[in-house]
């Protein structure tokens, strides 16, 4: 009975520790996209920042140029379509550090996951280890008994053979003992008859 329990017990852990193996298998494949999508978004991110330097370094030079000129219309112009184009570029860079910000967060709590994952897991193949050590320990025990009880049943067969090898040669020693009685009694009587003859 203890066994069986003991069995149900394994094969209820071994199919909680394939769930727990497969969890931490998809956790890996999502955190290892996550990766990709943060390094894309660092690239998107650099690009940007490097976009945002040569369009603050161009309207620089234009504020230069309108310095030294008279038509300032032309510059002035050419300025604003570049500061629209900073802001948007700017705007851009902005999303881009939120984006990024809120994939390592979402990175950092799949790790914190993975690494529960792992401990449970780490945790359930230990409780496991010490079931089949437990297991193997009770088998090895049942099957000593077993064979003592074999060797005892067979002892006690023997015992048993010996009884009645006994008790068949009481028997025949009985028979035989009637059967000398019974002659014996048949002289007796003979010898008694004879004996009234001479009376």
């Amino acid at each position: 009975q203890q066994l069986q329990e003991a069995n149900d017990s394994l094969n209820k852990l071994r199919q909680e520790n394939r769930k727990s193996e497969s969890a931490v298998a998809k956790l890996n494949v999502t955190i290892s996209q996550l990766k990709e999508d943060i390094q894309e978004r660092e690239i998107e991110l650099s690009k940007a920042q490097s976009s945002n330097i040569m369009l603050q370094e161009e309207i620089n030079h234009y504020h230069e140029r309108l310095m030294k000129s008279s038509r300032t219309d032309k510059f002035d112009a050419e300025i604003k379509k570049l500061n629209d184009e900073l802001v948007r570029s700017m705007r851009n860079e902005t999303d881009l550090r939120k984006d990024l910000g809120t994939l390592e967060l979402e990175l950092d709590n799949l790790q914190s996951q993975k690494s529960q994952e792992i401990k449970e897991l780490t945790k359930e193949k230990t409780y496991y280890l010490h079931l089949v050590k437990d297991l193997e320990e009770k088998n090895v025990s049942a099957t000593a008994a077993q064979k003592d009880l074999e060797i005892k049943l067979r002892s006690l067969m023997k015992q048993i053979s010996t009884l009645n090898d006994s008790v068949d040669k009481l028997i025949r020693e009985r028979d035989s003992l009637e059967s000398d009685k019974k002659a014996l009694e048949l002289q007796v009587r003979d010898l008694s008859g004879e004996y009234g003859i001479f009376m």
